[in-house]
């Protein structure tokens, strides 16, 4: 068994030490040159990704009730302090008179959440108005 050990460990010396083959030794190759160019160089690609307005606000009533007027519809432009809607507070027993609200900036109504008659409070946004003269563009892109 041992000299099986030891022939098969003298097998592997000897032909491990082999010379090298042609193959591993570096080969020769061309080098080429040509003239630099100055160009200008175009690459187009498609990105995904969300344009807002610089400036955008939603539009709350300061007071609760029912929306009375909707003076304004999807896509109306607007100005800074324009009446947008009016708001009727429905108290019973006392009388109020209709609450007014404005726009805060000028710009585009871009949505109206809702209609009249609705029931309107605090916390629920009326319309968004955006300017978009300056926008802002957000995208993702890969390692390309």
């Amino acid at each position: 068994m041992k000299i099986k050990l030891l022939f098969l460990l003298l097998f592997i010396f000897f032909f491990s030490c082999a010379r090298e083959s042609p193959e591993s030794q570096p080969r020769p190759f061309t080098v080429s040159a040509i003239e630099v160019e100055k160009r200008d160089i175009f690459l187009f690609t498609h990105f995904t990704g969300v344009v807002r307005a610089k400036e955008e606000v939603k539009i709350y009533p300061r007071v609760e009730g029912k929306i009375y007027q909707k003076l304004v519809r999807k896509a109306d432009i607007v100005d800074k302090g324009q009446l947008l809607f009016t708001v009727d507070r429905d108290v019973v027993g006392y009388r109020f008179e209709k609450a007014r609200v404005e726009s805060p900036i000028a710009g585009r109504v871009s949505m109206i959440y809702v209609d009249t008659g609705e029931n309107v409070r605090p916390d629920i946004p009326l319309a968004l108005v955006q300017n978009d003269s300056v926008v802002r563009v957000r995208i993702w892109a890969g390692e390309r």
